[in-house]
């Protein structure tokens, strides 16, 4: 599963959406409300909770790379039926 958030490409055409978050930071949590991943600029991976290993790779190979660094993709594998919860700040 690949998460995006986007921020700043949203602020440029053809979106030209106002106030869009300029530098967001992505929060993945499970069904009981623990942070169990988090990004903030795709090209760095924060290894922590269910991210053990460097993400740029996966995401680039994926085609869903974004054109601005601060926006947001995560690259995530869950179980079947997994109760997760986005948040996006």
């Amino acid at each position: 599963m690949i998460v995006r958030a986007i921020g700043p490409e949203l602020s440029a055409p053809p979106f030209n959406v106002p106030r869009a978050l300029s530098d967001p930071t992505l929060e993945l949590h499970d069904g009981t409300g623990a942070l169990i991943a988090s990004n903030h600029n795709w090209v760095k991976t924060i290894i922590g909770g269910i991210i053990t290993t460097d993400q740029v790779a996966s995401i680039r190979a994926s085609g869903y790379a974004p054109s601005d660094g601060k926006n947001l993709r995560s690259s995530q594998s869950c179980r079947p039926a997994a109760t997760l919860r986005l948040y996006v700040v």
